[in-house]
């Protein structure tokens, strides 16, 4: 049997969902952002269109399911009524100056304070997108110093994805795949450093978006030979 660690069985469980429930996947996408952005069940009702017993129920479940998260997010909100701004990724302060005037979670709280403390939240939250310009940057000057500068270059970014232009070469790809990997699991930041939720990444190769071969993470020359889409 191919041994595996507890990251990958468990990275390989949540993104079976994709394949095995799409149609419960893609519904569940509104309602768990509207959530996870300080909505309420009464959010999902209003907006979402579900039933009040449907939406206390989903709400109910994704406080349970996200404890954690909801804690560091509370946590987030009281380091802005005390400081008067948040620490987003890298060292970047958003200044949170009306929540740091108000006491919230009550019937007085102003709304602006509310609307304030869930933006800076999602800011925070947003803000370590830069994590993959840090990737490609990283990556882009190992490629330059290994002598590669012109067989692989970086061509687009998209939210937590990086494109390459590869030269059809198993090294060159081999190449890429490892340094790539070891660039976009990089988590050395206190604000995101755990062993509980480690970084991770996978690289597919192809010569169209809607045909791609994901390669298995250190791949072999051998492996990659196999797997490199062929011409026609």
């Amino acid at each position: 049997m191919k041994m595996i660690t507890k990251e990958q069985y468990l990275a390989g469980i949540v993104n079976s969902i994709a394949d095995k429930y799409p149609l419960l996947r893609q519904s569940s996408k509104p309602n768990t952002f509207a959530l996870q952005y300080g909505g309420t069940w009464y959010t999902l009702h209003v907006r979402g269109g579900l039933s009040k017993e449907l939406a206390k129920q989903v709400e109910k479940a994704f406080l349970e399911l996200y404890a954690v998260s909801v804690e560091w997010a509370q946590s987030n909100v009281e380091f802005m009524e005390k400081h008067g701004y948040i620490e987003c990724a890298f060292g970047l302060k958003l200044r949170t100056p009306i929540i740091s005037q108000c006491i919230l979670g009550n019937s007085k709280t102003p709304y602006e304070a509310t609307k304030e403390a869930r933006s800076a939240n999602n800011a925070v939250t947003q803000s370590w997108g830069m994590l993959l310009n840090r990737a490609m940057n990283a990556t882009n000057i190992r490629i330059e110093e290994a002598g590669y500068g012109l067989r692989i270059l970086p061509c687009n970014m998209i939210h937590d994805a990086g494109y390459f232009l590869v030269e059809d070469n198993p090294k060159s790809i081999q190449f890429l795949n490892d340094v790539l990997i070891q660039e976009m699991s990089w988590n050395d930041d206190d604000l995101i450093r755990s062993t509980d939720v480690p970084m991770s990444a996978s690289l597919e190769i192809g010569k169209s978006w809607d045909k791609l071969t994901k390669l298995p993470n250190n791949a072999t020359l051998e492996e990659i030979n196999e797997l490199l889409p062929r011409s026609g």
